[in-house]
């Protein structure tokens, strides 16, 4: 098969990334005509039938370098039905030039074919500096220093354009946990300081540090016992059953450890074999 090089083919997709204020990354291709289509002898093959369809194949470049063109697509740039437009792809498909098929039909798992371009038609040429037009600032707040002054140790290698973006993305838009959980408590409509209060409130109710009480009640609230309900199993049953049954648990298989747990306490389970 006859190799041509990438000046040597008449159309090229050039691979452009433009950076927006505020940062945001946007993918932007163009279709390029190349001197090399006036005398390749691509438009002496095709018909005018061919070319156009070879056109409107063409004109469904996505922004970020490919080619999506199935059939009911080519049909709506030409104006004709889907199956009119998928004979005239066909065709297009038997025509031969530089050894190959013009256009190459590419099938797909759960969606139409696409038919794109053959690799002796279209060359693609990527930027050799993706994000050169907006470099980021990591730190613009901070001073520069010169490599002097900045320790060798500090920066052993320069962190790359994927890194730069994280930081970036993490400094600018990144919160707190503490934010996000008011911002969530708002939106839900309670008050994150009238539940800090709630919760103040409900731990006065609790029993007092240091007794035996305490202990049974925080042996409760581990296996996610409701504090309201360890309280009153605590004033039912008394601090030894809940404390007793709750030490049972790492024996017991419970699917709902807290469950479990309760009716274990109100209907005083015999101990688990072995014990």
């Amino acid at each position: 098969m006859e190799q041509k090089s990438e000046s040597e083919r008449p159309l090229r997709v050039e691979h452009r990334r433009v950076m927006l204020d505020p940062p945001r990354f946007v993918p932007e291709s163009l279709l390029v005509v190349t001197p090399a289509l006036k005398d390749c002898g691509l438009l002496v093959t095709l018909t005018d039938r061919e070319a156009r369809t070879l056109l409107a194949v063409l004109s469904l470049l996505t922004a970020d370098g490919r080619f999506e063109a199935p059939a009911p697509a080519v049909a709506r740039v030409l104006g004709t039905t889907d199956r009119n437009a998928g004979e005239r792809l066909r065709d297009l498909s038997r025509v031969r030039w530089r050894a190959e098929s013009v256009v190459i039909e590419v099938p797909r798992e759960q969606a139409l074919p696409v038919w794109v371009p053959a690799p002796t038609v279209v060359s693609r040429v990527l930027p050799p500096e993706p994000f050169e037009e907006k470099p980021l600032e990591l730190n613009p707040g901070a001073e520069a220093r010169s490599p002097e002054e900045s320790p060798a140790q500090e920066s052993p290698a320069a962190p790359s354009r994927r890194e730069q973006i994280y930081r970036h993305s993490r400094a600018r838009y990144a919160r707190t946990r503490e934010e996000v959980e008011a911002q969530v408590l708002k939106l839900m409509g309670k008050d994150p300081q009238t539940r800090a209060e709630q919760d103040q409130d409900t731990a006065r109710d609790d029993p007092a540090e240091g007794t035996a009480e305490a202990q049974a009640f925080q042996a409760l609230l581990a296996f996610g016992v409701p504090r309201p309900t360890a309280r009153l199993l605590l004033e039912r049953f008394g601090a030894e059953r809940c404390q007793r049954q709750a030490g049972w648990m790492g024996r017991r298989a419970a699917r709902d450890p807290s469950r479990f747990l309760v009716a274990a306490i109100e209907n005083d389970y015999d101990p688990p074999k072995g014990v």
